[in-house]
């Protein structure tokens, strides 16, 4: 998609920023409801359940990518 590449990346750096700036916002909350070890495990666990989105994306790309319409020959 390079024609897209410059608003993909800007968009991205977006979402990541405002993650960045939200997280201290509930942290200490979630931190302070769950006690460290279960919020610590919570994070753990969303971690491990990201595991496989870069093999299934790896596996099945070209099949997504031939599904769009942004997409260039």
């Amino acid at each position: 998609y390079p024609k897209y590449a410059a608003s993909v990346l800007a968009g991205i750096d977006l979402f990541r920023s405002s993650v960045g700036a939200g997280f201290p916002l509930f942290l200490t909350a979630f931190f302070r409801n769950l006690s460290i070890g279960r919020a610590c495990s919570v994070l753990g666990g969303m971690s491990v359940a990201m595991i496989p989105i870069p093999f299934v994306l790896y596996r099945y790309g070209d099949k997504i990518r031939k599904r769009s319409q942004y997409a260039q020959a």
